[in-house]
């Protein structure tokens, strides 16, 4: 890596450095060549960088800009590209900072960043985050990772130190003696039962974290749980919040659970013990933070603040999209509800193989995990009352799916049709007996088959649409509640998929049928848009991008 200190009069190290670009390409054409620009933020430096970018394009040089505040952002910087042979590193100080670069880069390697993570503990917000910090622990950041002991094996995978936080669903007797004030526990339910249980658990959560060694330097946390605001706020450092689905604009207002007495009451509490009102800038399920944002999707899918209820309370909020965050294979929970048995059931590989071979449509059926999990047994109630789902449970819906897949798709030779029934032991009560060329299996290792199937037909969870666009396979999307009839409008506006939306009245086997009939034949319009967004999605810069702008933030592209 070549290093320099550019200031904007010295025009002189400018051209130095245009000239070694020059004669590096000349001598090794097939080398790659990222200039990384570190400019200091303020109107000086970001012009600067802006004349410097310009020079760069016309030499079809690829580069990043980034703005720095201090010396430790700088440090962070050098230190992760200094052994890198293909990143020529340029420094901008504009503002009159200092100067001696390699003692910055001697003294980063003492100071260390420590990034803490206040998670929410669902397979669809855990599985997202684990990517970016495999990513900073590669940068040499230390993580701290706090979320329910039913994902500490997962997180301690990635080299994170795991700690214990109750699950924002359940209030303790002791915390519902408190904050229900004797009403029964019904009367806060999540995600309203999020605003007390972070107040009863702010005092622990502080205290643990003020034993932290090295000290927390930034908190990302997912914008359901208040007390990641709380906490940064506490600390007096950054909050990054973790998007896992397209945008506020996906999500319904719950804006009326602010005068749910309980949540008034322990909201207050966070107010006067801690001095942050956590509505000042959102609402319950939207804590988001004033620094930044990350959501983890592409431009083209995400959903801005659509209600005027978001337009004016986000409307100083900032969002950046990074790109969707996917988890290996081996680095992921597939079920959070499931038996380490059920997880370490095989697929059949090798009929699913065959079947390829012989020139079969496998067609993958899986409805997630939240109505096989927390919904199995309930009624969806108000959260899906839109899609008209609201007299559903989990149980019912994902076998009113799988008994059209049935009929649909049953005996036709020309395909194979593998199905995810969930962990729970009745997922088949009630339903005839599947047809022959049905794979049916509690967990499913959903990338895996990704890459062996023709067509998705899914609930429509962010996570699951992300992971086929990844891999170019069109979708059918049958939604439920929450963000999932906004994305399956989305994706159907980029052609990739098809959706029934009001299920109950929509989807029928022979629907379902013309529908993935379609999506499987050759050259068809759904495959080619699929392709498209895929890649759309390998451009988008990925975890990289996205930990760059989590540890440093960018002050290009900014949504707000």
């Amino acid at each position: 890596m070549v290093l320099r200190n550019v200031r904007e009069d010295n025009g002189r190290a400018l051209l130095e450095m245009l000239e070694h670009l020059r004669l590096r390409r000349a001598s090794a054409p097939n080398t790659h060549i990222t200039v990384r620009v570190l400019a200091a933020a303020d109107h000086d430096g970001i012009c600067a960088a802006h004349i410097l970018s310009q020079l760069l394009d016309i030499r079809d040089v690829k580069h990043t800009l980034q703005p720095v505040w201090e010396n430790a952002d700088i440090a962070q910087h050098i230190k992760h590209v200094e052994n890198d042979t293909e990143v020529l590193s340029m420094v901008l100080l504009n503002c009159g900072a200092s100067t001696d670069l390699e003692k910055l880069v001697s003294e980063s390697k003492m100071s260390e960043r420590h990034v803490v993570f206040v998670m929410m503990p669902s397979t669809g917000h855990v599985n997202p985050s684990l990517p970016i910090v495999v990513e900073l622990k590669s940068r040499g950041v230390i993580v701290t990772y706090y979320v329910h002991e039913q994902f500490r094996e997962v997180v301690e995978a990635t080299g994170a130190n795991w700690r214990q936080m109750q699950r924002p669903h359940d209030l303790t007797d002791e915390q519902a003696s408190k904050y229900l004030d004797g009403l029964e526990k019904t009367a806060c339910l999540f995600p309203a039962s999020a605003v007390p249980v972070a107040a009863a658990i702010l005092p622990s959560l502080l205290s643990d974290m003020g034993n932290l060694h090295p000290r927390p330097s930034l908190i990302l946390y997912d914008p359901l749980l208040p007390q990641g605001l709380v906490v940064a706020h506490q600390f007096h450092i950054p909050s990054v919040s973790l998007l896992t689905f397209t945008g506020p604009g996906v999500v319904s207002s719950q804006a009326s659970l602010e005068m749910n007495p309980v949540v008034q009451r322990s909201a207050q509490e966070i107010k006067e013990v801690y001095g942050i009102d956590i509505f000042a800038h959102g609402t319950i399920g939207e804590f988001y933070s004033m620094d930044r944002n990350t959501v983890a999707t592409l431009e083209r899918l995400f959903a801005p603040p659509s209600s005027s209820f978001q337009k004016e309370r986000l409307a100083k909020v900032p969002f950046r999209c990074v790109g969707p965050m996917i988890a290996p294979e081996e680095s992921r929970i597939s079920h959070a509800w499931a038996s380490a048995e059920q997880l370490d059931k095989k697929l059949p590989w090798k009929t699913i193989d065959e079947a390829r071979q012989r020139s079969k449509h496998v067609i993958y059926v899986s409805m997630g995990s939240v109505a096989t999990s927390s919904f199995w047994a309930r009624k969806f109630g108000p959260t899906a009352e839109s899609n008209g789902l609201q007299d559903f449970s989990g149980k019912e819906f994902v076998q009113f799916v799988l008994k059209a897949a049935f009929e649909a798709f049953g005996h036709e030779e020309d395909l194979l049709v593998i199905a995810a029934t969930g962990p729970q032991v009745d997922a088949l009560e009630g339903l005839p007996p599947a047809p022959e060329n049905f794979i049916l299996q509690e967990v499913v290792p959903q990338l895996q088959v990704l890459q062996k199937c023709d067509v998705f037909i899914t609930h429509g969870g962010a996570n699951s649409l992300h992971e086929a666009i990844a891999l170019a396979v069109p979708l059918v999307i049958v939604p439920m509640f929450h963000d999932q009839p906004f994305n399956a409008d989305a994706l159907v506006d980029t052609g990739a998929a098809a959706s029934f939306k009001f299920p109950s009245e929509t989807l029928s086997p022979t629907a379902l049928r013309s529908a993935v009939r379609q999506m499987l034949e050759p050259e068809n319009s759904f495959r080619l848009a699929a392709s498209e967004l895929s890649r759309q999605m390998a451009r988008s810069g990925g975890v990289a991008r996205a930990v760059d702008f989590i540890l440093f933030g960018d002050a290009a592209d900014v949504h707000g």
